[in-house]
């Protein structure tokens, strides 16, 4: 299934044949710019996936930080994941309180290799985002919101589901 654009931002996602039941074996990916982000074909539990994506949806509308907006979007994803998963204190006082709550990485396996952050601006998103093995950080531009009506329609289509196995 793919909800979304993959020219803008979508995810896509199957529930294997053999999923397991309720661990809801599947694939799943980010699409951005026409670009598959995630490791789609090694698969995860999606179970894990809907567990993890009620936090995303926590922060929707609370990822707004126009002064991070002005800066370069090298120097801000290197300052969110310092401030994440670093241990610099200084750092911490360049951030917007709560700098978690840009980071969109579902905590599974298939984004094992990614870090991905989103940032609102003034009336547009921006997603930085880069491979552990890749040299540069990578932007783009969404629309205020994209990202979050995307995401809502994921959690719901996999509660759905779940829902469907626990029945059975």
């Amino acid at each position: 299934m793919l909800i979304g654009d993959k020219q803008r931002f979508a995810v896509e996602y199957a529930l294997d044949l053999n999923s397991g039941g309720e661990w809801m074996y599947g694939k799943l990916c980010y699409w951005l710019d026409g670009e598959s982000i995630g490791d789609y074909e090694l698969g995860t539990s999606l179970r894990d996936v809907l567990s993890q994506l009620k936090y995303l949806l926590y922060d929707s509308g609370k990822r707004n930080a126009d002064g991070l907006c002005l800066q370069a979007p090298e120097k801000v994803f290197y300052q969110l994941n310092e401030a994440i998963y670093g241990d610099s204190k200084n750092v911490r006082g360049e951030m917007p309180d709560s700098p978690a709550r840009f980071e969109i990485t579902i905590p599974v396996d298939a984004f094992d290799q990614w870090k991905i952050f989103l940032i609102d601006c003034n009336g547009y998103s921006t997603v930085l985002y880069k491979g552990i093995e890749d040299q540069n950080v990578r932007t783009a531009q969404l629309l205020l919101g994209e990202y979050d009506h995307v995401i809502g329609k994921l959690y719901k289509a996999l509660e759905s589901i779940y829902a469907h196995i626990a029945d059975s």
